[in-house]
């Protein structure tokens, strides 16, 4: 590999690092103009109407109110029967543009993935020692590793898991290991991202330690 294709690789590597947090930043800020721009003069309005003066700091945390209950109306209207058809009609829609396909393809796969706890994106939650022996991370089980992989990798009964970073979860490594090189936690996929998102600050299991969580090597 020459010094161009490693360049390029660290940069793609920063790109792929920065794009969930610069897309959710720039959600909100375009939401943030949206409101702002149609709802200022509506506000202010009413506000000199009734003699109420309101500073600048106020009208901006009220604006931030505003963006959450319009995403939560949002998640309540993408779960009824019209909103479904809605987005149904959206997706057959952006699957047919040539370049833009791919990409809302690929991030559809990334959100559905964590947004569908209870599917088959991720079967279980185990632990791995990674980077190094002796350090344990939270990982997600993908699926068994293809049999041309493990030959060239572990040449072993082989996982692909997918270790996450914290507190982005959608970030993170997908690594090739032996199955009997990981632990199996019991806990659901659900509780495994919390557990990320939290950063290991709240507990997986209150009634339980956590090696009592930990599943014995058959």
């Amino acid at each position: 590999m020459n010094i161009t294709q490693k360049i390029k690789q660290i940069f793609i590597a920063g790109i792929l690092a920065l794009l969930p947090i610069v897309v959710t930043v720039y959600l909100l800020y375009f939401l943030y103009n949206i409101v702002v721009s149609k709802a200022s003069p509506i506000v202010k309005k009413i506000a000199y109407k009734y003699n109420y003066d309101f500073s600048e700091y106020i009208f901006q945390i009220g604006t931030f109110m505003l963006i959450i209950l319009i995403i939560f109306i949002i998640g309540i209207f993408t779960r009824m029967y019209l909103g479904k058809l809605f987005i149904k009609m959206l997706d057959n829609i952006m699957t047919h543009i040539p370049i833009a396909r791919s990409i809302y393809n690929a991030t559809k796969q990334v959100i559905d993935s964590f947004g569908n706890t209870s599917g088959s994106s991720f079967s279980k939650v185990v632990l791995v020692e990674f980077p190094r022996r002796d350090m344990w991370m939270i990982a997600f089980l993908v699926r068994d590793s293809l049999p041309f992989m493990q030959k060239v990798s572990t040449k072993e009964e082989s996982v692909n898991i997918f270790v996450p970073t914290a507190p982005n979860p959608t970030s993170g490594f997908v690594a090739i290991v032996p199955k009997k090189d990981i632990r199996e936690i019991d806990i659901s996929v659900e509780e495994g991202i919390k557990f990320v998102l939290s950063v290991g600050i709240i507990n997986l299991d209150k009634n339980s330690d956590i090696k009592d969580l930990v599943k014995d090597d058959k």
